[in-house]
């Protein structure tokens, strides 16, 4: 992660456009994930970071709420936000997240979600069908979630 975000840093040219993936796979203890960072200069990928995640608690609502018929919530997640841990963590072990968790815990930037799409599990690729993989998409600007990483 410290090479990717050094390499964000000296991104210099405009916008990058930052992408979020986020495949969720079903276990007996709860949702796990795959979080996809990809980072574009100018329309062409520079760098990929890839960290297994733990989906939260919290997120088992939002599913109750978007399968129950009631056309409420009229969508699901639509901002992605930045953050860092607390202070006191030692940055080389921080404590482990929880499924509990539903806040980052010191959250300095959030954007909405520029477009998402569905991607094909095997390909990779952008596609119609519904399928357990999300793609985000965000687009920051250089004076953009700029913050110290903790």
């Amino acid at each position: 992660m410290a090479k990717f975000i050094e390499h964000l840093k000296k991104a210099t040219a405009g916008a990058l456009r930052f992408c979020a993936s986020m495949l969720v796979e079903e276990r007996t203890h709860g949702l796990t994930g795959e979080l996809i960072l990809k980072a574009y200069e100018g329309g062409k990928l520079v760098r990929e970071y890839r960290q297994k995640n733990i989906i939260v608690n919290i997120a088992s609502v939002l599913v109750a709420r978007l399968l129950k018929d009631s056309g409420e919530p009229a969508g699901g997640i639509t901002y992605l936000a930045t953050g860092s841990g607390n202070e006191s963590w030692d940055p080389f072990d921080p404590p482990a997240p929880t499924t509990s968790q539903i806040l980052l815990e010191n959250e300095f930037y959030r954007k909405q979600i520029d477009m998402s799409t569905f991607v094909h599990p095997e390909t990779g690729e952008p596609t119609t069908t519904k399928t357990n993989i999300v793609d985000y998409v965000v687009t920051f600007v250089e004076a953009e979630a700029v913050s110290p990483i903790i």
